[in-house]
């Protein structure tokens, strides 16, 4: 016989034509999400769906984390809230901060970056390359330690203390020969704070040279921005000067987030 079929749940009812267990899950998520608390059967009755096929899907999200039940109330989870939410601010701050990159790697020569911290972890969230097409480059939206190079490290030294004695307490890979022990991270950590500033000579990555800053909004730290080049190129008069360019970047980063 020609046509869709329907797919029938639990208890005899039928589902609408076309829609699979995916899209009814989504569906309870959705209705989850909107109400921010509420039980199986008020999901049932808003989505005309069997309270027993609710469970069984109320089961799977909350196996996959994300939802979570009390007194047979089920929510969100803060798991989900917190990634989707931290995804949403790095768009934000992706977009905002994509013209102030720009100029910044036009004014140095070098490739610049964004990065913020999650955690434990450094993410990369935007980045413009070196117009010579040649140079370092950071993973975008993949975790990075915080504790070498300059924009990582300008990330660690605005966190709260607990996480940076978490972070050294969980050990410090040594990439280079130059990545910085912990006696010697927790003294830079102090000169960055009282700098604004932090410089990295084949830290993270053999042979770069980086300049970092932090970034403000309404006095609050937001996100380091940075340039990396090679050291063959990046000598200390272009770290002078791009420090003095950073500067300026970081107030225009400021003044953009503040209105994003």
């Amino acid at each position: 016989m020609g046509g869709a079929s329907a797919e029938f749940d639990e208890g005899g009812a039928t589902a609408p034509p076309g829609e699979g267990v995916l899209a009814r899950g989504l569906r309870v998520f959705v209705a989850i999400a909107e109400r921010g608390s509420t039980n199986a059967a008020a999901v049932a009755s808003e989505l005309d769906i069997p309270v027993s096929t609710v469970y069984r899907l109320l089961r799977t999200l909350r196996e996959a984390g994300l939802v979570v039940e009390r007194d047979n109330e089920y929510r969100v989870s803060r798991t989900f809230a917190n990634i989707a939410t931290v995804r949403l601010d790095n768009e934000v701050l992706s977009d905002a901060a994509r013209p102030a990159l720009e100029w910044l790697s036009a004014q140095t020569g070098e490739t610049s970056n964004l990065l913020v911290r999650s955690g434990l972890s450094a993410y990369c969230v935007h980045e413009v390359e070196s117009q010579r097409g040649e140079g370092p480059r950071l993973p975008i939206g993949q975790p990075m330690k915080l504790h070498a190079g300059a924009e990582h490290r300008v990330l660690l030294a605005f966190a709260p203390a607990p996480l940076v004695d978490a972070v050294i307490g969980g050990g410090l890979p040594n990439y280079t020969v130059s990545t910085p022990s912990a006696p010697s991270l927790r003294s830079s950590l102090e000169l960055i704070r009282q700098r604004r500033l932090a410089v990295s000579h084949g830290e993270y990555l053999p042979g770069v040279v980086a300049v970092g800053v932090p970034v403000f909004v309404h006095h609050r730290f937001v996100c380091s921005v940075g340039v990396a080049g090679p050291g063959e190129r990046c000598n200390d008069e272009w770290i002078r000067a791009t420090a003095g360019v950073l500067a300026k970047t970081s107030l225009t980063l400021s003044d953009l987030l503040a209105t994003a």
